[in-house]
């Protein structure tokens, strides 16, 4: 009666912190972040152009990699905002909503991992913990920052780890190999990292459980099998001239210097005290840049739970050190890093370190936890959500461009007053298709030819004339900074006050 008890005390609790999780996901979702950024407006857009056409905006059917300024998208995130966009429409919602739901469900997935793997590993206070790991990944500034917005990692990072929770829950049950090896493969599908970061987790894992998958060859050979089949189609983009475009045009070998000297300071920055603990990314759509991507009230659990594992040296230190350095390996084949977006995969580790070295001193010093440790998480959390909503939309609305969609929203408006529109291209035109749910098919016809758009045209910014016929009503839209003699009238502003178009009449 006792275990009834306390197993439902425990899934109570884990209601309640994925109640939390959901709160901090979706809270203000459409304000906070400020402004659909144009990688999340091009998800969005291709999304709705699979659900009208089966193509993509190029006119390319059901594409395993989405062509967008003159890069290529993972494709599943795209695909399954095509399913959100079904039930909320080509929207701002239907673009975060997945990201925000793949957050909320890795909660329950670290909840899951922490359980399987302390039980099997004979850690202390399991229960106790796993609901601590999934409170740390609830209130993540990390987690959160990416939840928010249509980043497609965070869908990656959700099947990573529901893979391993199968994995391991394999041994027990092995049918459920299959469904772990389709997780894995569908990260690799979902986000770009992956496609480095996944094989080399996965034979890791194959390699310290040999023994065991040997033991039951059938399934595991027969996972493979599957994994390759779901796997075939994308195999190609890792030769492919556009699956590898990021990595010619952003590797490490492109900065000057020394390259093994550039590599192995890329890599090491992802594990520095700036980054971890005190600044963050310093990329204004990947963090607060005033905090780091782990809380500072973690580094000493942090130091306890290394330590801890290193004194162990068993399977489950492997496990976690392996997957920790496997992490870094993405941010620091690029020329930027460190790199909270690329090296997301780290985050679910850094959660169990803390909580193992949490473990640690709960079995001594239960008073001190809560008197010292629980003030100072709720401080940490509060601190974070107060820069997070009240400053951070404010600071860097330019960095989400922001501007762009309340422009497209006021020439809606305005639409059947004119004849024409003559915008600078500092108005992305994808946020133009978006806003205005231009028909995909439409696009298509034209080659994707964007310099005319129905009444909407683009002008270079070396000449702003544009050839007026007779009775002819015109808008035009300039950014701030290129100036007009002409009377404004109406501005666009951010939300940080600066003035992101001017419009007036010509």
């Amino acid at each position: 009666m006792d275990d009834i008890d306390s197993m439902k005390k425990t899934y109570l609790i884990l209601l309640l912190i994925i109640i939390l999780a959901s709160c901090l996901r979706f809270f203000n979702i459409l304000k906070v972040p400020p402004s659909l950024y144009w990688d999340e407006a091009a998800i969005g857009y291709n999304a709705y152009s699979i659900l009208k056409t089966g193509k993509d905006e190029w006119g390319i059917p059901f594409p395993v990699l989405f062509k967008s300024f003159g890069d290529y998208k993972a494709p599943l995130y795209i695909y399954i905002v095509s399913l959100s966009e079904i039930v909320l429409g080509p929207t701002k919602l239907a673009v975060r909503t997945p990201s925000a739901v793949a957050g909320i469900i890795s909660v329950l997935g670290i909840f899951l991992l922490t359980t399987e793997l302390f039980m099997k590993f004979e850690i202390k206070h399991k229960d106790k913990l796993a609901l601590l790991a999934s409170f740390l990944m609830a209130t993540s500034s990390w987690a959160i920052q990416f939840s928010r917005a249509g980043f497609e990692a965070n869908v990656a990072i959700m099947l990573v780890i529901f893979g391993v929770w199968l994995f391991f829950k394999a041994i027990v049950q092995p049918r459920l190999l299959i469904l772990s090896i389709i997780l894995f493969v569908l990260s690799i599908y979902a986000y770009h990292s992956a496609k480095i970061f996944t094989p080399l987790l996965v034979f890791i894992l194959i390699i310290i459980n040999w023994h065991f998958l040997w033991g039951k060859r059938l399934i595991f050979i027969t996972s493979l099998i599957v994994g390759l089949i779901i796997f075939l189609p994308y195999i190609p983009t890792y030769f492919s001239t556009e699956g590898r475009m990021r990595i010619l045009s952003e590797n490490v070998f492109t900065l000057k210097g020394d390259a093994i000297k550039n590599l192995v300071q890329n890599y090491t920055v992802q594990f520095s005290s700036d980054f971890l603990f005190f600044k963050g990314d310093q990329e204004g759509r990947h963090s607060v840049k005033m905090l780091g991507e782990l809380y500072i009230w973690q580094l000493p659990f942090i130091l306890i739970g290394i330590y801890k594992l290193i004194k162990e040296n068993n399977k489950l230190s492997v496990i976690l050190f392996s997957w920790l350095l496997i992490g870094a390996v993405p941010a620091a084949l690029t020329r930027v890093s460190p790199h909270a977006v690329r090296g997301m995969m780290m985050l679910p580790v850094w959660e169990l370190i803390t909580v193992i070295g949490f473990g640690a001193v709960l079995s001594r010093r239960r008073l001190i936890l809560g008197l010292i440790v629980i003030p100072v998480i709720i401080f940490s959390l509060a601190l974070y959500l107060r820069i997070y909503y009240f400053y951070y939309p404010t600071i860097n609305a330019a960095d989400w461009q922001d501007g762009q969609e309340e422009t497209v929203n006021y020439l809606k408006s305005v639409e059947g007053k004119y004849d024409r529109f003559f915008l600078s291209t500092d108005l992305s035109y994808i946020y133009l298709l978006f806003y205005t749910k231009y028909d995909p098919a439409r696009l298509q016809r034209s080659n994707h030819n964007i310099s005319v758009l129905g009444k909407y045209e683009y002008f270079s910014s070396e000449s702003i004339q544009p050839k007026v016929n007779a009775n002819e009503k015109i808008l035009t839209v300039i950014p701030d900074w290129m100036g007009t003699s002409k009377q404004t009238i109406k501005d666009i502003y951010m939300i940080n006050g600066n003035r992101a178009f001017r419009i007036y009449e010509y």
